[in-house]
């Protein structure tokens, strides 16, 4: 069944047979076949129909057509209830202006008249009469048929063109007469027939026609002909071939309708459409060129078609898409080049087209001056290659898409820009498995029920990127026995994922489309990406990529920046990057093919010596006595990051954390001595801030590179920062084991802080899995080995200590006077970490002792001071005992909420069992 409104408004049998169909209905049906395919409001139908005074009950009207209207529609047409109202579904060749529409525009694209002739005829004989012709009492606006009169006057005067070009302008004269009748104020009627009577040596009748539409524009308009037609009667005139004046619009001008056709099963974007759509609507007083930028793969042309196809009715005059091949294997299209095959597009014969790219450029601007075109460039390189392209008139809009940001556009041309970013995770899964991504094949067996977690790790690891979405979605397709379970195995191993996101045309995958962005970097923007593959984590940050790649920071800054305004990094905080996970693994295929192992190798070991450096600046900030810690000195371009304080400290590690991690992971076997004294050095800051089963890995990964690097004092310390690991992990077993293991390698230390520290944690493992007198004579061992080293602080610590063990076993008069001592070793400069576990303590045994409110002073000091510190570990303990103080007190309210600020830290800090108890800190 099909639709015609180009004439009389028709709803048609396969065999061509009227379906009888009331004209309110009639132009219900006309407005949604106009709008095939799209939601059309029903505040919209009753505006067009009835326009400001429709009828009381026009929204039950409008209902009550709808239903009867889907009563008669038959094959291939179906009207659907679509909130804010109703769509048409159907190809759009069942509606016959949606048919002339693609006929013209392949007719368009056509280079060969011949080719192009039998196109325009076909479209022109679509036409039955005036469009929407029979109406009566509907508000239907005119500027639908005139504007549908319009594109009929275009493709005539496109067909006249062709046919003139190839020889048939006698054809030409008889369409021309035939629509000057029809249409005989149109000037660009009349210009087109007094050249090509002109052309075929009928002079005398190409001056009548001349004189015969300036009297009449005269008498009905009390105009002058315009200059075009001017120039074609003075042409005539000198007997010369005629050609365009300045400023005047060529007669040869066709509305070109150049768009590709829209990739199916577009998902989501519904918020940066919006967005398009309000740069649109603001264009008059604003900025009539938009740029959409973004990363390969992002779906920016497709994003530009979707709108483009929405308002292309809108431009009158046309629309011109030119691919600028700016990021393809081949150079960049020359702005010649494409103003050239924009001219011809427009229906510039070749002989007219300049030679010089700026006479083109001037003759492009001339030609749109007074149109109203839509212009897409896609896949622009660089500003210089867009600029000549750009229309003189503000009525033309053009829509630009590229890899890189486009400053000097936004600069010298005030052109708007709008960033686009991987898809919402439920878009991405709509994409990848969704009835509307159009991969359903109905032949094919019923696939594997995919499950919703499955679906969002493919998701996820295509990095909501539309194009690797669309690539897994094509291997669904291929393979549907398979299952995307299966799918997201594959595309979980690293070291393959790449080459699975890949299809059988070499060009088409994610990683050509990486290798043709990185095709247009400078070799020194390549290197440092390059370098950056060594780099194991997706975060990077300026100073550590100074380290990676040895280099000056300020060049390093701009290079970065460079990067990022080409999408293959983020500066997602100043001097901070984020990479697509894609992104990264392209970089490490780079490093490992460009880069000799050795170079490799040196990149790593300048990267975890950084890290070194600063978690070794960062744990002496954070504890109040000495620690054994591995710095290796500083290069001459070490530049910063700068720790001064605390809270520098704990800030910094809270951010870096997730890298430090990574890259013990990445590099305990490539780096071994170096990873295990990196996570070694973040053992303190672990225990203050850290998450303790990220701390678990991280000291895991410590231990398998001691084991691999031979190194029995680093397995000593390995063993002892795993087992503190375990225990604020909650693995008690685990952890008692691996902290006898240290305890049995104490003898190859000649450190005495090593078995002060050694001790300590393992008396804390004892008192965890209640073997208090084994925790005793541990403790009594450390306060000995404190006095050997002479330090008050190790002192203070060791007594608190033993007060701590002295609660646990009932003596809170002991453990207040053990406690008491601490506090008189106490320098005053050193005391606060270890004097705010004294009062932790000391509250502890008050407690004990029944003297509540003492407690309650002494936890509220210790907590401040924690707080102060940035110890988020002990400071949950803390709070969580004085919430159980404060409820034994009736104070039970107060109790609620910092008991619910200590479960926030515990489960921020991986240590939900510590909720409800007095753990001992791990580290002093």
């Amino acid at each position: 069944m099909y639709v015609k409104v180009l004439g009389p408004v028709d709803l048609v049998t396969e065999d061509g047979s009227r379906v009888p169909v009331a004209p309110q209905r009639r132009a219900v049906l006309a407005v949604l076949a106009l709008e095939v395919n799209k939601v059309v409001a029903v505040e919209r139908l009753i505006d067009l129909i009835w326009g400001q005074s429709p009828p009381e009950h026009a929204r039950t009207m409008v209902h009550g057509d709808v239903s009867a209207l889907r009563r008669v529609l038959g094959p291939g047409l179906r009207l659907v209830t679509r909130a804010p109202g109703y769509l048409l579904e159907a190809e759009p060749g069942r509606v016959d202006v949606h048919r002339f529409a693609a006929l013209v525009a392949a007719a368009s694209a056509q280079p060969e008249d011949n080719q192009a002739i039998p196109l325009l005829r076909e479209a022109l004989e679509l036409w039955r009469g005036p469009a929407l012709a029979d109406l009566p009492g509907i508000r239907l606006p005119q500027g639908f048929a005139a504007a549908l009169e319009d594109a009929r006057v275009a493709a005539l005067e496109a067909l006249v063109e062709r046919l003139r070009r190839s020889g048939g302008t006698a054809d030409a004269v008889t369409l021309l007469r035939d629509a000057l009748g029809t249409h005989p104020l149109r000037e660009s009627l009349a210009t087109q027939l007094v050249v090509c009577l002109h052309q075929t040596g009928q002079s005398a009748a190409a001056l009548a026609v001349f004189d015969a539409v300036r009297r009449r524009l005269a008498e009905e308009l009390g105009l002058d002909p315009g200059p075009t037609l001017r120039a074609a009667h003075d042409a005539v005139l000198r007997s010369e071939p005629w050609a365009a004046g300045p400023g005047s619009s060529a007669p040869w001008l066709l509305a070109p309708a150049q768009l590709p056709r829209e990739a199916a099963g577009f998902v989501g974007r519904e918020d940066d459409l919006a967005r398009i759509q309000e740069w649109h609507s603001r264009r008059a007083s604003a900025s009539s060129v938009l740029i959409l930028d973004g990363p390969a793969g992002v779906g920016k042309t497709a994003l530009a078609l979707r709108w483009a196809h929405r308002v292309a009715g809108e431009f009158t005059d046309g629309q011109l898409f030119v691919n600028l091949r700016g990021w393809e294997d081949s150079d960049p299209l020359d702005p010649g080049q494409a103003l050239g095959s924009m001219l011809r597009a427009l229906g510039v014969p070749v002989d007219q087209i300049p030679a010089r790219p700026e006479d083109r450029a001037a003759l492009y601007r001339s030609a749109l001056a007074d149109r109203k075109v839509l212009v897409v460039l896609d896949n622009a390189h660089d500003s210089n290659r867009v600029q000549p392209l750009l229309p003189g008139s503000p009525r033309c809009s053009v829509l630009v898409t590229s890899r890189r940001r486009l400053g000097a556009l936004s600069v010298q041309q005030g052109a708007d820009t709008i960033s686009l970013g991987p898809l919402d995770p439920d878009d991405a899964i709509t994409l990848l498995l969704g009835p509307g991504a159009g991969l359903a094949d109905p032949s094919a067996p019923a696939p594997e029920p995919a499950t919703d977690v499955a679906a969002a790790l493919v998701a996820r690891l295509c990095d909501y990127l539309p194009l690797a979405l669309r690539i897994a979605a094509s291997q669904l397709r291929a393979n549907p026995r398979h299952g995307v379970t299966r799918l997201a195995e594959e595309l979980a191993m690293e070291q393959s994922r790449l080459g699975s996101l890949a299809t059988d045309d070499a060009e088409l995958s994610v990683a050509a489309a990486l290798a043709a962005t990185c095709r247009r970097l400078t070799g020194e923007q390549l290197q440092v990406l390059t370098l950056m593959g060594v780099h194991p984590h997706p975060d990077v940050e300026v100073h550590a990529v100074v380290a990676l790649a040895d280099r000056d920071p300020a060049a390093t800054r701009r290079t970065l920046a460079a990067l990022a305004g080409c999408h293959l990094l983020q500066e997602t905080a100043p001097g901070r990057y984020a990479r697509h996970d894609l992104i990264r693994l392209y970089s490490r295929q780079l490093a490992e093919r460009e880069l000799t192992s050795q170079a490799r190798t040196a990149a790593l070991e300048r990267l975890l010596d950084h890290y070194l450096r600063l978690t070794g600046r960062a744990a002496r900030l954070t504890v109040s006595f000495e620690l054994s810690l591995h710095e290796p000195a500083a290069p001459p371009n070490d530049t910063g990051p700068r720790l001064a304080t605390r809270q520098d400290a704990a800030s910094w590690f809270d951010r870096e954390e997730p890298v430090v991690r990574a890259l013990a992971l990445a590099a305990r076997s490539e780096a071994p001595d170096r990873v295990w004294r990196l996570i070694d050095n973040t053992s303190v800051l672990y225990d203050s801030v850290g998450n303790a089963d990220h701390w678990s890995q991280a000291a895991e990964a410590g231990l398998q590179a001691a084991r691999v690097v031979g190194h029995t004092y680093g397995r000593m310390r390995m063993n002892g920062d795993l087992g503190l690991a375990l225990m604020a992990s909650g693995r008690l077993q685990e952890a008692l084991c691996h902290l006898e293991q240290a305890v049995g390698l104490l003898d190859h230390s000649t450190q005495p802080r090593d078995r002060f520290n050694v001790r300590n944690w393992l008396a804390n493992g004892y008192e965890e899995t209640g073997r208090l007198d084994q925790a005793l004579a541990q403790r009594e061992s450390a306060l000995a080995l404190a006095r050997q080293l002479g330090e008050p602080v190790a002192q203070a610590f060791a007594l608190n200590n033993l007060g701590h063990l002295s609660t646990l076993q009932g003596d809170h008069e002991c453990a207040l006077d053990y406690t008491r001592q601490a506090v008189d070793l106490l320098p005053a400069d050193l005391r606060k970490g270890t004097y705010a576990r004294t009062q932790q303590t000391q509250a502890r045994a008050l407690h004990g002792l029944g003297r509540v409110d003492e407690a309650l002073a002494a936890l509220g000091q210790a907590a401040e001071l924690f707080r102060t510190l940035g110890r988020a570990a002990d400071l949950a303990g803390v709070l969580d005992h004085l919430a159980t103080l404060l409820e034994e007190s009736g104070r039970g309210g107060e109790a609620d909420t910092i008991r619910q600020e200590a479960r926030d830290l515990c489960l921020r800090l991986g240590r939900t069992r510590q909720v409800g108890r007095q753990v001992r800190p791990t580290v002093g």
